[in-house]
């Protein structure tokens, strides 16, 4: 345990980076960053750090645990990346340390899978990509069965992390490793298999501190907003060369969508895509609905530890239609001493009632802890979740 002190909201935070010599009362500070399709990324503010031992923590292993409660904990597993020690002659020495202060950045045990590789996948899946790779990093995995045949996947001079991603959001699949679980999911599958959920109250409506609580809440309601563009698309035409014209749908009949359930959009737009099928065409056009919700928000909250991209939470106390469940798209934890609060990017699509096609479920079960084994991190135990 680094720090904890008696406040409701703090939270209870220990952390170890292996090898090296480190004063962890000095910790003043941690944000842990986790977006789909990105590395988790963690920042360690410390106030001094030993001057001998400042070189030596680049590549270190570190494990981070954020607890807030029952059924609430977040853990990071990784390496650091780098240090930016900062010295000034007007500074005192503080614990005992030239540096007055020191960032330390890390990124999740993802980051083993930067190394370039040139390769050609034929007639693999998304499933079948997740899988070797999951077992070439030892890393635990669930993944969306999916049995599209992709003819012809290029990973031309780049990493596996980087063609992983690409590849799957091509597709409309959204990627994260937490810990060292790798997960791959489909935004619109996301209330039928939640990799984590939590009410959020505004803080006016509670008796007192509690985790979940909304503090701020910002959104972006529409078609056309900076967070993106909602269109509809179908398949009109395939040429001989494969070229695929995506034209926009009438505004009826039903359409794909995060619940399962939603109105139409007001604008229609045009645009053409190059598939080798007709399938893959429509594959296109249902991953371009999934990068974009009408109904976007930033929402910062009290103690958001266990939320994760993927995850679902219920907004309510509004008295408005836009209250329910929303998809989350990224989550930024910042912990102090004293205080702990979450920045949460959810959306949704333009669904407002309480209808789902795909009912929302329990959680996505619990995955294996993480090891460093052999001067990397692993899962404890290799599993390989399947599901639709």
């Amino acid at each position: 345990m680094i720090f904890n002190t008696g406040s409701p909201l703090s939270p209870q935070v220990s952390m170890e980076i292996g090898n090296v010599e480190v004063n962890y009362v000095s910790v003043v500070a941690i944000d842990l960053e986790i977006c789909s399709n990105e590395h988790d990324m963690l920042t360690v503010q410390f106030n001094g750090i030993p001057s001998k031992a400042i070189t030596d923590y680049v590549g270190s292993p570190v494990r981070c645990s954020i607890s807030s409660g029952p059924n609430r904990r977040q853990e990071f597993v990784g390496y650091v990346l780098y240090v930016e020690p900062t010295y000034s002659s007007s500074s005192p020495v503080v614990n005992q340390s030239m540096f007055y202060s020191a960032k330390v950045v890390c990124l999740g045990a993802s980051v083993a899978m930067k190394s370039s590789n040139s390769r050609v996948w034929g007639s693999t899946s998304i499933y079948r990509i997740a899988q070797e790779l999951a077992d070439k990093y030892s890393f635990s995995l669930s993944v969306i069965r999916d049995d599209f045949v992709i003819r012809n996947a290029v990973q031309a001079n780049e990493s596996d992390w980087k063609f992983l991603t690409k590849i799957c959001d091509t597709y409309g699949y959204s990627v994260s490793v937490h810990g060292t679980h790798m997960s791959i999911w489909d935004p619109f599958k996301a209330i039928g298999r939640r990799q984590s959920f939590e009410r959020l109250i505004p803080q006016n409506a509670y008796s007192g501190p509690t985790p979940g609580a909304i503090l701020d809440f910002n959104g972006t309601f529409g078609y056309l907003t900076p967070d993106g563009e909602s269109y509809k698309y179908r398949v009109a035409t395939v040429d001989d060369n494969g070229n695929i014209s995506l034209v926009s749908d009438p505004l009826s009949g039903p359409v794909p969508s995060w619940s399962g359930k939603g109105e139409f959009p007001q604008y229609i737009s045009t645009m053409v895509d190059n598939a080798m099928s007709y399938e893959e065409a429509q594959k296109l056009i249902e991953a371009n609905r999934k990068r974009n919700f009408a109904f976007n928000a930033k929402v910062k909250i009290s103690a958001g530890a266990g939320i994760v991209p993927g995850g679902v939470v219920s907004v309510e106390g509004y008295e408005s239609k836009f209250e329910g469940l929303w998809y989350v798209k990224s989550v930024s934890h910042n912990v102090l001493k004293s205080s702990y609060t979450s920045t949460l990017h959810i959306a949704r699509d333009y669904n407002t009632s309480g209808d789902y096609l795909i009912p929302p479920t329990t959680l996505a079960s619990v995955p294996p802890e993480s090891s460093f084994i052999d001067s990397a991190w692993v899962a404890s135990k290799k599993t390989v979740e399947l599901y639709v």
